[in-house]
Order: structure tokens, then C-alpha cells, then sequence
């Protein structure tokens, strides 16, 4: 008994070092219960709701069109999750967006030259990926697996 309950804490220690949080809270393979709940709780508004995404919008907070949710079918868990920002052109709202990406994760960026956006390498095996429009109107962040296969030694 003794071992299977340190088995199980040890397990939970293990999820909750290396679970990625980021913006409003979202973690990767966070219950949707959970997640709904932390939205909610920050003022979020549920707008849409299909097999695999939920979309929320927070009429709060400056420039920000929706967080959209993306869920394992079977167990419902947050598998990544995309923001969108209406910048409207605004530079320096867009340096406050990529300035609070860096000091949230304390990671710096790199830019990736062949989409054309700024990289986050979070660890475990996720990043953030944020593309802003030619005409600086729309910013999206996507927090999603990192795909090393594209940045192999072989391309430095």
C-alpha cells in the first residue's frame, strides 16, 4: 500500500513539475473541466464548444479576439491552444504581447525565417508560436508540440 500511494504521489509531482502553463492560466493536458474553470474565473465567455475544441472570448482584455482550446477526443484534455489578438497595427501593443511571452515562460525567442514567425522552445517538447499578419492587424499565439524535425542541425 505504501508503495502504491508513493507510486501515485510521485506520478502527481512528476505531471505538475513539467506541465507548461501559459497565458490565462492553460496548461497542457489540463482536464477541459479544469481549464473552463480557470477561463471562467478570469472572466472568459464560452462561445463555442464541438468534439475536440472550445472557444472563449473575455471582452475585458485589450485587443483579444479568442482563446481556442484544442482537446483530445477521447479524454478531453487540452492538447495545445491558440490566442488571438487584434493589434491593429500597433507595434507597441505587439512588443507588450511578445515581452509578456518571454517573461511568462523566461525563455527568449527565436525567429523563424521560413514561416516568418518568433519561436518559444518550451521545455518537454512544446513551444509557442506567434504570427503576426504582413499588416501587423492580427497576432496568434499557438501553444502546440515544437517540431524539431524542422530545426535539425543540418539547417544552422
Amino acid at each position: 500500500m505504501k508503495q502504491f500511494l508513493f507510486t501515485v504521489l510521485l506520478s502527481f509531482l512528476f505531471i505538475t513539475l513539467f506541465a507548461q502553463t501559459g497565458m490565462f492560466g492553460i496548461s497542457f493536458n489540463q482536464s477541459f473541466t479544469d481549464a473552463q474553470k480557470v477561463l471562467k474565473d478570469k472572466g472568459f465567455v464560452e462561445t463555442e464548444k464541438v468534439i475536440g475544441k472550445a472557444v472563449y472570448t473575455n471582452s475585458k482584455i485589450k485587443g483579444l479576439e479568442s482563446v481556442r482550446l484544442n482537446l483530445d477526443g477521447e479524454t478531453n484534455v487540452v492538447t495545445g491552444w491558440v490566442i488571438k489578438y487584434s493589434a491593429k497595427g500597433d507595434k507597441a501593443f505587439i512588443d507588450k504581447l511578445t515581452k509578456d511571452l518571454t517573461d511568462l515562460h523566461k525563455v527568449n525567442p527565436f525567429y523563424d525565417d521560413y514561416y516568418g514567425e518568433d519561436v518559444w522552445e518550451l521545455e518537454n517538447g512544446k513551444a509557442v508560436y506567434v504570427a503576426i499578419d504582413s499588416n501587423d492587424d492580427i497576432v496568434s499565439m499557438e501553444y502546440t508540440e515544437f517540431d524539431e524535425s524542422y530545426y535539425d542541425d543540418w539547417w544552422w
